[in-house]
């Protein structure tokens, strides 16, 4: 059977609220950096914590993401966990890529549209260049993570017997305080009432931990996924390796933290224009969302 299940590790701590919202406080700081501040002042400091291209793998789709990009990459030179971030330049026609490269990071290009491709490119990368990797992390370029993101993830993917998947806690940022704080709440309280009536974790979140099992099953189910599939990615990717035999955790503690970008989501008004322009407003408006 299929474990799947929502955990608190590690356990409480009464310092866990400081430091959620300490990295509230330093999340919303990067945030406010535009990429050319990023670079020329930050810059050196990135390129200097990824150029031995060591560490543990990070997958990163970027579809048009200057913007977010370096900020994501400054959050990932100050986690504790040393990374080897990997971007996926998916079919951008901004400067991802330039900024790809200007901090110093693995890039490689992914003209079929869509995060699935993406993430299949990046994962045939990783195991071409390092055959021997059996632990990868996942985060969206949008999202900034906190300083102990890396290592909890990883400790929590230890705890698999075979292999899975261990998505993190999420919040978001991006639009006003209460705002932010309505949404998180909202679907973060969706997250233990689903498990707990559903005994199944939700996959709401792009922060993530993936182990590979021994067999190469996951590696293989994931290498060979329909890319073409645009509705419910996350659900079907869940799917696709619950098939396979992939166990699923979810961590509802702080130190599992990346933060996600807020207005990016669709509102209900934007939604509501959906009937009126149909595509034309919210391929524009969301481009990430309808692709």
């Amino acid at each position: 059977m299929v474990k799947e299940q929502v955990i608190y590790s590690p356990a409480f701590r009464r310092s866990d609220v400081a430091y959620f919202r300490n990295s509230l406080r330093e999340a919303n700081s990067i945030a406010g950096l535009s990429s050319g501040e990023i670079i020329d002042h930050y810059g050196k400091k990135i390129r200097k914590r990824f150029e031995k291209r060591s560490g543990v793998p990070v997958i990163i789709p970027a579809y048009n993401e200057e913007k977010d990009l370096s900020r994501l990459l400054l959050g990932l030179a100050n986690i504790y966990t040393l990374t080897r971030p990997v971007v996926i330049n998916n079919g951008s026609d901004d400067k991802t890529a330039d900024v790809a490269d200007q901090l110093g990071v693995e890039r490689i290009n992914e003209n079929f549209a869509g995060k699935l491709a993406a993430e299949r490119t990046g994962l045939k990368y990783i195991l071409t260049e390092s055959p021997d990797t059996k632990v990868i992390l996942n985060i969206e370029a949008d999202c900034i993570p906190c300083t102990d993101w890396g290592s909890t993830i990883l400790s929590n993917l230890d705890k698999l017997k075979t292999g899975g998947v261990v998505y993190g806690l999420y919040w978001h940022y991006g639009s006003t305080t209460v705002s932010d704080f309505l949404l998180s709440v909202y679907l973060l309280g969706k997250t233990p009432i689903y498990s707990l009536f559903y005994d199944k974790v939700s996959t709401h979140g792009g922060n993530s931990g993936l182990k590979l099992d021994r067999e190469g099953k996951l590696a293989e189910a994931l290498l060979n996924i329909d890319i073409s599939n645009r509705l419910g990615i996350p659900d079907y990717r869940k799917a696709v390796l619950k098939k396979a035999g992939a166990e699923f955790m979810r961590n509802m503690s702080p130190r599992s933290l990346a933060l996600t970008r807020s207005d990016r989501i669709p509102t209900v008004s934007a939604l509501a224009k959906l009937i009126f322009y149909r595509n034309a407003y919210m391929s524009t408006r969301y481009p990430e969302w309808f692709r």
